[in-house]
């Protein structure tokens, strides 16, 4: 006997499941070097912001085309407002972890006698 899916539904669209597999493969994460660590990190506003675009959009449809109390739209579009505010702590982030790593960046961006001698500072 298989476990049902907790995430489809009967008609086959799994909203929830996409989400899932982009949680497990952030999980999987694994960024070749600490500079496109940190590049990735600026595109936690545009995540957030695509999260948030599909709660509106569903709102949306959910008060002009589909058969549901307006109260539900209403509170998606109350839902979609709360996950604009992650978008702007997530603008914060790339910021922060570029002034945590000011000296790192910097031995990237101008390294001593050259990027030869500087991977000489690399730990292993």
């Amino acid at each position: 006997m298989t476990t049902p899916n907790p995430y489809r539904s009967p008609h086959g669209w799994a909203p929830a499941q996409l989400l899932a597999e982009a949680a497990d493969a952030m999980a999987r994460y694994e960024p070749d070097h600490m500079e496109d660590y940190i590049g990735h990190l600026g595109q936690l506003p545009a995540m957030a912001g695509n999260f948030q675009l599909m709660i509106r959009r569903l709102a949306e449809k959910t008060e002009k085309e589909l058969p549901a109390a307006g109260s539900v739209a209403t509170l998606l579009y109350d839902m979609a407002r709360a996950v604009s505010a992650v978008q702007g702590a997530a603008e914060e982030v790339a910021p922060g972890a570029r002034r945590a790593h000011r000296t790192d960046i910097e031995r990237l961006e101008h390294p001593r006698n050259g990027v030869q001698a500087e991977k000489k500072w690399d730990a292993r």
